[in-house]
């Protein structure tokens, strides 16, 4: 009895990991679909983010934008 206690007891140990780890992943998931490289903004570098937000509103649709990538590049965000 007390080998199927500690059997059991290291299966329910190793799935309480898995779905742990699983769990983990689908929250950072969401967050990286969110945000894309702006493929109407025209300038070759972004200065200043309210700039990049109003073009994304206006042009891209997304909600809101940001200058990133050492203001390079219009990031916009899609979803919340």
């Amino acid at each position: 009895m007390g080998r199927f206690l500690k059997r059991f007891q290291v299966v329910a140990t190793y799935l309480a990991i898995v779905v742990l780890v699983t769990s983990a992943s689908e929250e950072k998931e969401p967050s990286a679909k969110c945000w894309s490289s702006s493929k109407t903004w025209p300038h070759a570098k972004c200065f200043h983010s309210s700039v990049c937000s109003e073009h994304c509103k206006t042009t891209d649709n997304a909600i809101s934008g940001e200058c990133r990538f050492y203001f390079k590049k219009c990031i916009c965000k899609f979803c919340d």
